[in-house]
């Protein structure tokens, strides 16, 4: 996106572009490789277009990108022995954070691999959020059969929501 200065665009303008990219993304299968030069734009500049692109990217493999909403938790990348304290404390705090409300929603569409110990630990921590009435986890068929067959139907707040890829 280095080219973003030579077109005299703003910062304003891409992230506006950024936050309304999801029309693409509908209905049929669609790839748009969006990368922002490091040594062009600073680090706010960097987050600010991660958070806003309608999927995420990611700086490279074996990373996970945790983006948090009010009500939800959307988990991308790889969650796996490397990458499981992060993944440990985004449930934990969107678990703490919708307390009030009692509900909670875990996307893990943009997840690319869900390990079994991660996903043992997303059953046990919703199994033991007492203060909620409903988890919702958002997932591919991969990962929802992973949870079922780990269990997550006993655990009477947690909801999967098995989304198929039209891809």
């Amino acid at each position: 996106m280095h080219w973003v200065a030579d077109l005299g665009a703003d910062i304003e303008t891409m992230m506006y572009r950024e936050s309304h990219a999801e029309h693409l993304f509908e209905g049929r299968p669609y790839n748009e490789v969006c990368s922002y030069d490091r040594r062009a734009f600073d680090g706010d500049v960097l987050d600010a277009m991660s958070d806003a692109h309608p999927r995420s990217l990611l700086g490279s493999l074996g990373e996970l990108r945790v983006v948090r909403t009010r009500e939800s938790v959307r988990i991308a990348g790889e969650a796996d022995h490397a990458t499981r304290d992060t993944f440990l404390t985004a449930l934990t705090d969107a678990l703490e954070r919708t307390a009030g409300s009692r509900r909670l929603l875990v996307d893990l569409m943009p997840l690319h691999f869900l390990g079994v110990r991660c996903a043992l630990d997303l059953i046990d921590h919703v199994a033991g959020a007492a203060g909620h009435d409903g988890v919702e986890v958002r997932c591919a068929t991969a990962q929802a059969v992973l949870l079922r067959r780990l269990g997550s139907e006993r655990v009477r707040r947690l909801t999967l929501t098995e989304v198929v890829r039209a891809w």
